[in-house]
């Protein structure tokens, strides 16, 4: 079985659902190193958006994804709204959440086991996307719950508006971060420089994401695409902070 099989089954061993080793407030406490470690995955999963690949599979990407998306959030809503007769908001905000997906396990086994061809590369690119049009289905979703319980109607402009901020605008804050590290990497010739450089501009996007209420698995995921498509020697970085599995 997968190493990451093993590692859910011991943090179910070990938290509150049954020895309680660690217990919620040492989970919360914990946050941190599951932020940053979710942070590297996401650096290395944007190593996967290049721009040549994303060419030969992008319509097929993209489809696959608004399917998964759209898919998960029917499903959901309906068994939510039709089955156990839960009240419209709630069953929209909950199908809107189905939609995104954990990307960890997904690079975790890839890397494992080495796996390289068409299909992971359109698998890791789907589990990044679903996420940006996760939170725009969460946004919308959102909006027609307080429709349905305050009976105001949000402007459809504000609401498409406020989404393209939170998306675009947050993309281009990230796109700046990895075009400054892709500079600074071009500059230095050693591996613990890379390392240095790179965990720093990840934190800075986690950072800036906390302050400004955004997804530090989205920033990280920019910076990731950045670096890969603007720097020749771009394995030298990712492998300093996500090494492959021998």
């Amino acid at each position: 079985m997968p190493n990451v099989s093993g590692y859910l089954v011991i943090g179910l061993l070990l938290g509150p659902s049954f020895f309680n080793i660690v217990s919620t407030s040492d989970a919360k406490s914990l946050e941190i190193i599951s932020e940053l470690a979710l942070a590297f995955i996401a650096f290395s999963i944007g190593s996967e958006f290049v721009i040549k690949d994303m060419k030969q599979y992008g319509k097929k990407i993209f489809v696959i994804t608004v399917a998964e998306v759209i898919g998960a959030i029917a499903v959901v809503f309906s068994v939510m709204y039709f089955i156990f007769r839960k009240d419209f908001a709630f069953s929209i905000v909950i199908a809107s959440m189905s939609a995104a997906t954990a990307p960890a396990a997904t690079l975790l086994v890839i890397r494992q086991y080495r796996a390289s061809g068409p299909l992971t590369r359109t698998i890791l690119p789907v589990v990044a996307l679903d996420d940006i049009l996760g939170i725009m289905a969460f946004g919308i979703a959102m909006s027609l719950a307080k429709m349905s319980v305050s009976g105001i109607t949000p402007s459809f402009v504000t609401l498409i508006t406020d989404l393209s901020i939170e998306i675009f605008g947050s993309l281009f804050a990230r796109f700046v971060i990895g075009l400054a590290l892709t500079i600074v990497l071009r500059k230095i010739k050693s591996h613990d420089d890379y390392q240095i450089a790179s965990l720093i501009a990840i934190s800075i996007g986690v950072g800036i994401s906390n302050l400004l209420g955004l997804s530090p698995l989205l920033t990280n995921i920019m910076i990731g695409t950045t670096l890969v498509n603007l720097l020749h020697r771009h394995d030298k970085a990712f492998n300093s902070v996500v090494p492959k599995v021998n």
